[in-house]
């Protein structure tokens, strides 16, 4: 047996910088347009309650005050989410191509506030959306490359200094 042999230690990498939170913003946008997608199912199956609940009470005659009670609930359930729905959808689209930082801060807030229309379900949803929304949209690099899409630069040239 002999002398231990010295082995070197690695070589160090060179320092790479983490990517910028400017990359995330398509991928949050088009996940604001699938819960979007999903606020406008639950407007839709309102729709359906609504009708249901007119045909009961209209074509068959057997009215009972639950029966309008229940009309009026989903009513305002339908009436707060479809408009809520149709903001998400729209600003996702908007914030896929770096356009409209205001319009997505509204959206994250609104998808939180669709739960006082009766979206339970999306909650979850909601709150991490909302959550990491706002950390990437108040991220300097962030605001500084919707601020140069803003002044006519395209989207991805932008996205593609991020990404480097």
């Amino acid at each position: 047996m002999g002398a231990p042999q010295f082995v070197p230690p690695p070589i160090a990498q060179p320092f790479r910088a983490p990517p910028s939170k400017l990359t995330q913003v398509p991928t949050l946008g088009t996940l604001l347009i699938v819960h979007g997608a999903l606020v406008m199912v639950w407007a839709l199956f309102c729709v359906l309650a609504i009708a249901i609940g007119a045909i009961n009470v209209g074509f068959l005659g057997a009215g009972k005050d639950e029966d309008y009670i229940v009309i009026a609930l989903y009513t305002v359930f339908a009436a707060g989410a479809l408009p809520v729905a149709i903001l998400e959808i729209v600003a996702g689209v908007r914030m896929r191509s770096l356009r409209s930082r205001n319009l997505a801060f509204v959206a994250l807030f609104a998808s939180v506030a669709s739960f006082f229309c009766g979206n339970v379900f999306c909650l979850p949803l909601s709150l991490g959306l909302a959550v990491w929304g706002l950390l990437v949209l108040l991220d300097r690099s962030v605001i500084d490359g919707f601020a140069r899409v803003q002044a006519g630069e395209g989207a991805r040239p932008v996205l593609a200094d991020a990404s480097r």
